[in-house]
Formats: structure tokens, sequence, C-alpha cells
């Protein structure tokens, strides 16, 4: 993608017409290896480090290590795609779910807490987490397609998040 929006330079107009969809999937260790860069951007972070699987069926599984081992042991947090991005509203919603926690949630709610102020777009509210999909592109340096992007899905394969996207320059 970095080589073609340097071809392009910064007048996407001079495409005006072009068209381009496709599907992007990204395997477990490609999620995980940015899950991982993402935490290391977040300074103060409570969570050690956090692997993905990703299930079908709009599904994801992330067991949670946290930097204070001794209060709450490593957990799995249960993920499932609710709402798709869409231009009105940029944000890709999953719901969550703690699994066999129990008692040990109220361990973890500093974990939350810290996750209810926005952070890199992602933020908690109640049951769900909310990603800003057009903040996430920006951050990637990709902000001018923006304008262009006219949907952006996003689902599960065994083992691959799959981003299917259309993109059209009038």
């Amino acid at each position: 993608m970095d080589e073609i929006l340097r071809a392009l330079g910064p007048g996407l107009r001079e495409v005006s017409g072009a068209s381009l969809s496709g599907e992007i999937p990204l395997s477990n260790a490609l999620v995980n290896r940015l899950v991982a860069e993402a935490l290391r951007r977040q300074p103060g972070s409570p969570v050690e480090s956090a692997e993905v699987t990703v299930e079908a069926r709009g599904a994801l599984a992330v067991r949670v290590r946290l930097r204070t081992p001794g209060l709450v042991p490593p957990f799995t947090v249960l993920l499932w795609i609710e709402r798709q991005p869409v231009p009105e509203s940029p944000r890709l919603v999953l719901r969550w779910e703690p699994a066999g926690l129990g008692l040990l949630m109220k361990l973890a709610a500093p974990v939350l807490g810290w996750f209810k102020k926005e952070r890199a777009g992602i933020t908690i509210e109640g049951q769900y987490l909310f990603i800003d999909v057009a903040d996430a592109i920006r951050r990637q340096g990709a902000g001018d397609l923006l304008e262009h992007l006219r949907s952006l899905r996003v689902d599960t394969r065994e083992g691959r998040l799959v981003v299917a996207f259309e993109v059209r320059v009038s």
C-alpha cells in the first residue's frame, strides 16, 4: 500500500474514476505483531502482552497478561464483531466478555478504567469496545484515502482477520 500511495503522490485526483476493492487477510501472527507494536506505543498501559487468536464467524479470543502478574493471572477476553464501520460512524464495534474471570474481574477493573479513556482510537463503554477505524487509517499515514473509502468490512475466518474494502476516486 505504501508503494501505491508514493506512486500516486499527494494528488489522488489525478486518477479520478479509479476504483479498487479487495480483501486483506491478516494472519494470527501479523495481528499479534500489530498488537505488540501498539502496546509498546502506549506508555503506562497495564497490559504487558496480549495474544490474539482469530476464530471463525466474527470471533476473537485475546489472552491478556498484565504488568502486575501477582495480582491477576493471565486471562482470556472473548470478542465478537457487533457492528461494522460506515462513513457516518467509522467505528468498528466489538462486544467483549471476560472468560472465566469471576471474582478476579474486580482485580482487573483498573485495566478497564485505563481503557475507558480513549487510547489510540480505542475506547470501552460497558460490554463494548469501539475502534475508531478512521483514526487507525490516519495513524498509518493513509488519511488521504478516507475521503475515497466507500466501504470497509472486518470479518474473521479461522486464523485470519479479513479486511474487505472499496476505494473510489471521484
